[in-house]
């Protein structure tokens, strides 16, 4: 029993499930918990995805990175390129082993084909789009082929060259929203 208290003490004890994944719109509604917790940047920051600090964050193939220079240098992890070492090695110089470095821009090189970055600039709430006026009576299957038919609606009629768009549910598909992605192909 003296063995047991204790594990049972742990258990029973209340647990603060205080963490969360928020969308970057939800940020501002929650500045006061963020100051109680000690944040003291500007909460209103993060809900405007093309300003700073929103707008420096990228997607590279699949991976996050971030602009750090007004001439388009990103930062990301190792893992995330290393299909682009490949792609510029050669049996006399492995890049995955060595390393690279470009000191100037002419010394720079091409990622490979199928490189992209992709930068959002623009967030939309399209829930009622998605989801409203489907028959309550639709069976599970009608339902998802409406879903999915607006879906690519939405999409083919989002998407002009270099945008890229993403029809996406939130929150089990509570929440849906259309996210508009500038594609950058020339990336070294």
């Amino acid at each position: 029993m003296k063995r047991l208290f204790p594990v049972l003490v742990l258990v029973a004890s209340p647990a603060f499930a205080d963490e969360g994944m928020w969308m970057p719109q939800q940020i501002p509604a929650l500045a006061d918990h963020l100051r109680s917790l000690g944040f003291t940047g500007d909460a209103q920051a993060f809900a405007d995805l093309t300003g700073f600090p929103m707008g420096a964050v990228v997607s590279l193939g699949g991976c996050s990175a971030s602009f750090v220079s007004a001439e388009g240098l990103m930062v990301t992890n190792h893992h995330c390129v290393q299909g682009s070492l490949q792609f510029n090695s050669t049996p006399d110089r492995n890049l995955m082993e060595a390393g690279f470095l470009a000191r100037t821009k002419e010394e720079e090189l091409w990622s490979g084909p199928g490189s992209r970055v992709f930068v959002t600039v623009s967030v939309k709430e399209i829930t009622d789009a998605i989801m409203g006026n489907i028959d309550p009576r639709a069976t599970d299957r009608e339902r998802h082929d409406i879903v999915d038919k607006r879906v690519k609606e939405r999409t083919a009629a989002c998407e002009k060259d270099g945008l890229r768009c993403t029809i996406a549910p939130f929150f089990e598909g509570l929440m849906w929203f259309e996210i508009g992605q500038m594609e950058i192909q020339d990336i070294r």
